[in-house]
């Protein structure tokens, strides 16, 4: 009897070691398989990049010198360079121009051989821009003695155009109800008499007849000579 006692308790006790091996197996191989699980979940999950910033600035080089233009200020200028896919090459078909004022720049775009488009630019205010015209040529622009305003004539397909554009007001003048009279017509050599008059060469292209006129700013009347 004592025998038989000792044997089943041999067996139980070596049933339940066996018991914990096989436990202690599934368990090891159950966590191994989790982890691998787990790192290759990791290591294919695509890490997603934040998106960059939009830049709103551009540069331009003009005499060697830099100026950044926020093209957020200027809604045309930002719609033009938006029709690009890239917006470098949009930057590399404009032109920019130091005028004889100071801080004073013209920035010329979306050109098709002579005939571009023209912003006003005042880097005194980096806020103040103006279209001064578009899809036009520009043949001169001349600043006032005072330098308070400037005499523009820009060349249509049929006859030029003159504006006078006050920089206190930044604002622009069209003179074509004064040379309507003079049907079509070609401009040159506007020239300041003084800060409220200046002339201009006018060619009629019917009458073939160039003759010069002088302008009276304030008053917007003509004064033939």
């Amino acid at each position: 009897m004592i025998k038989k006692g000792l044997t089943i308790l041999l067996l139980i006790f070596f049933v339940g070691c066996s018991n914990k091996d096989i436990t202690a197996n599934i368990t090891d191989d159950t966590e191994e398989e989790t982890n691998d699980i787990i790192a290759t979940t990791t290591d294919n999950t695509p890490v997603k990049k934040e998106p960059l910033p939009d830049d709103k600035t551009i540069d331009l080089s003009v005499d060697n010198e830099i100026i950044e233009i926020d093209t957020e200020e200027i809604p045309i200028l930002s719609y033009f360079l938006s029709t690009f896919e890239n917006k470098q090459i949009g930057i590399n078909t404009m032109t920019l121009e130091e005028l004889e004022i100071e801080n004073l720049y013209l920035l010329s775009f979306n050109c098709n051989i002579n005939n571009c488009s023209y912003l006003l630019l005042d880097q005194n205010n980096p806020k103040r821009s103006m279209l001064l015209n578009d899809f036009v040529h520009l043949k001169s622009i001349v600043p006032s003695p005072s330098e308070e305003d400037f005499l523009i004539i820009f060349e249509h397909r049929h006859s030029d155009e003159m504006v006078i554009f006050n920089l206190d007001k930044w604002r622009k003048k069209n003179f074509e109800q004064n040379l309507k009279e003079f049907g079509e017509i070609r401009l040159s050599n506007p020239e300041w008499i003084n800060q409220n008059e200046f002339s201009v060469d006018i060619l009629q292209s019917e009458a073939n007849n160039m003759q010069k006129v002088t302008f009276t700013k304030a008053e917007e009347e003509i004064i033939e000579k």
